[in-house]
């Protein structure tokens, strides 16, 4: 039997089952208390209970800087992964536990980047990153009867391929405008990210070592071309301008 006390004016439960912690939980009335109390109990006894507690307790903010600790070192792209936490910290949802999070909690999140503008595929990953912590937290941080709200709702599309080509003219102004940055390499990375096809997280971390003009090649080490950088080949050739604009730094 539940023991149900008045202590400072809260009603407090405590239910104990062999097998089982015991459960505390603080009320404003004695009829919750009850309430609580035997339905507890009645799903310790027939085997369908499950501690919420550390769920319960548990804010998505707090949640997202223990997936920042131990999740995101281990990724490849830390730095997007850290770019995405910041942003979910600045929405009042951060402040609700997992526990009560809904997946109507994460539609309005949607919805609302949808409003200002941001592409569908940036909202996918933001959407696909909090999926993958409440994995985590259901297999790897003891809130093994967490549901992942994610789950319940229509996820954005990745964004739709490509078709603006530069129209005549639009090379030579665009080259103009960046001849005249402070910054030599603006143009530097204009010429070889037409030449390449790379994308700016890769031609960004281009390094000399990597690259031979002799054979004109471009060998990308396996942590650069892994699965989460599509469409990367290992082995790059350069055409003639590639190999003239990196010649001239």
């Amino acid at each position: 039997m539940a023991s149900i006390k008045e202590r400072n004016g809260a009603w407090c439960a405590e239910v104990r089952r062999k097998g089982n912690k015991p459960i505390y939980r603080s009320f404003d009335t004695k009829k919750q208390a009850e309430l609580w109390a035997r339905r507890i109990e009645s799903e310790m006894d027939s085997g369908l209970y499950s501690d919420k507690t550390e769920a319960e307790r548990t804010t998505l903010s707090t949640a997202l800087e223990r997936y920042r600790r131990e999740i995101i070192p281990t990724k490849s792209c830390p730095n997007q992964e850290n770019g995405r936490i910041d942003r979910w910290l600045k929405y009042d949802i951060c402040y609700k536990t997992l526990s009560s999070l809904k997946g109507a909690d994460f539609s309005k999140y949607r919805d609302e980047r949808r409003k200002i503008g941001r592409a569908e595929n940036t909202i996918r990953l933001e959407l696909q990153l909090i999926s993958h912590m409440f994995e985590i937290a259901r297999k790897e941080w003891g809130m093994e009867y967490l549901a992942n709200p994610l789950k319940n709702i229509r996820k954005p599309q990745g964004s739709q391929a490509r078709t603006r080509r530069l129209e005549i003219g639009e090379y030579e102004k665009i080259h103009h405008m960046l001849s005249d940055q402070s910054n030599k390499y603006a143009v530097v990375a204009f010429e070889l990210a037409i030449e390449t096809s790379l994308r700016q997280g890769v031609l960004f971390q281009l390094r000399w070592e990597w690259i031979d003009l002799n054979t004109r090649m471009i060998r990308l080490p396996a942590y650069i071309t892994n699965k989460a950088n599509k469409g990367v080949p290992s082995v790059l050739p350069l055409s003639s301008q590639a190999v003239r604009v990196l010649q001239s730094i």
